[in-house]
């Protein structure tokens, strides 16, 4: 009788074993994912910041520069010449 029941046991606590890896390998990603995630969220919100007020500094102190930089904003953003129909491989 005794026999019998040793083994299973001893699968169950190795199955427990890897679980707990798997467990605490998940737990490590999410406190990465929790520690660094805001962290680059704060940088780029920082750069954006930065790289909005430079443009608004620009544009209140040379106001012609609206006048050429718009235009070029938008044709930044429209496909030229069917690009965006091509397939990629």
């Amino acid at each position: 009788m005794f026999a019998y029941s040793f083994p299973p046991r001893r699968r169950g606590r190795r199955c427990a074993l890897r679980l707990g890896r798997i467990v605490n390998r998940f737990s490590k990603d999410q406190s990465v994912l929790d520690d660094a995630l805001p962290r680059a969220f704060g940088a780029y919100l920082r750069q954006l910041f930065y790289v909005t007020g430079i443009f608004v500094v620009i544009a209140y102190s040379t106001p012609i520069f609206l006048v050429i930089i718009l235009p070029l904003g938008m044709a930044a953003t429209i496909p030229i010449g069917g690009c965006a129909n091509r397939p990629t491989y």
